[in-house]
């Protein structure tokens, strides 16, 4: 079934956020740990009123990207910035997991610096580096077996 879903979604603007969006949406079709009933959050999240998250934190935390070019160092395409070498001092601050998108056709030494980086931390993991807010994401506490009414961060679903 999720080749079928994959193949419906393959002419859209958007394939990959469909496809990764039905699966991880329908608990009860694909159980797929971190995944949750969308229908039944959408029908929480309406009974209540929720604001855009304002402590700088937001659902995405784990993944780096900008969607302004005021923002972005090199370009932007589809609404979204490439990564150039200009965006790495911000990158090197960030604390999410992952930095998307690099192009290796476009600055390509961006992406290797930050390469270089994610090895250099590697062997050498900062003691200071806290998951306490990876451990708040919503889709975490609801795999640990919290209820959508128990989450620390409701707004960061919106």
């Amino acid at each position: 079934m999720p080749r079928n879903i994959l193949e419906f979604l393959e002419n859209t603007g958007i394939a990959d956020e469909g496809f990764w969006g039905t699966l991880f949406g329908n608990k009860k079709l694909f159980n797929i740990p971190g995944s949750l009933d969308f229908k039944e959050y959408i029908d929480y999240r309406d009974t209540q009123n929720l604001t855009w998250p304002t402590d700088g934190w937001k659902y995405y935390i784990s993944r780096d990207q900008t969607w302004t070019k005021t923002q972005c160092h090199n370009y932007m395409t589809s609404g979204s910035c490439v990564y150039g070498i200009g965006d790495v001092p911000r990158l090197l601050k960030s604390t999410a997991l992952v930095a998307h998108k690099f192009y290796l056709k476009s600055e390509p030494e961006a992406y290797f610096c930050i390469l270089k980086e994610i090895r250099r931390r590697s062997l050498s993991p900062d003691p200071d580096f806290s998951v306490k807010k990876y451990s708040e994401l919503p889709t975490v506490e609801l795999a640990r077996g919290l209820k959508y009414s128990e989450l620390t961060h409701k707004n960061w679903m919106l």
